[in-house]
């Protein structure tokens, strides 16, 4: 909350916004690793800096509620690889980002389904 007391997402003045790295603020989404334990892979993983595609299938807005789910498949992750989770990697997984608002609150939960 503000100091108001109005309710609101953190984005950092400093956030750049043009893709070429993770956005500095919002809901922070991170897999396989918070920090940079191996430093074979990238800090926070690689959800954070790549394109998902939003699933039009389960979108919903009614009286209650909205929401919609953004997938990510492994096989389409172009940046931020490493360690096992490299280009070479016998891994494979779907990561889904549930995300739905209703009058008092925002909810998000991620999903992973292991394909490999």
């Amino acid at each position: 909350k503000t100091g108001l007391g109005r309710e609101c997402l953190f984005l950092s003045r400093d956030a750049k916004l043009d893709g070429s790295k993770a956005i500095r603020g919002g809901v922070p989404l991170v897999f396989p690793q918070f920090g940079q334990p191996n430093k074979d892979m990238p800090q926070h993983g690689f959800l954070r800096m790549n394109y998902w595609t939003a699933d039009e299938s389960s979108a919903f807005d009614n009286e209650d509620s909205a929401g919609i789910t953004y997938t990510l498949a492994l096989k389409d992750v172009k940046q931020a690889r490493g360690g096992v989770w490299d280009e070479s990697t016998e891994f494979d997984c779907t990561c889904y980002y549930h995300v739905k608002i209703d009058g008092t609150k925002l909810t998000t939960s991620l999903e992973f389904k292991n394909t490999g």
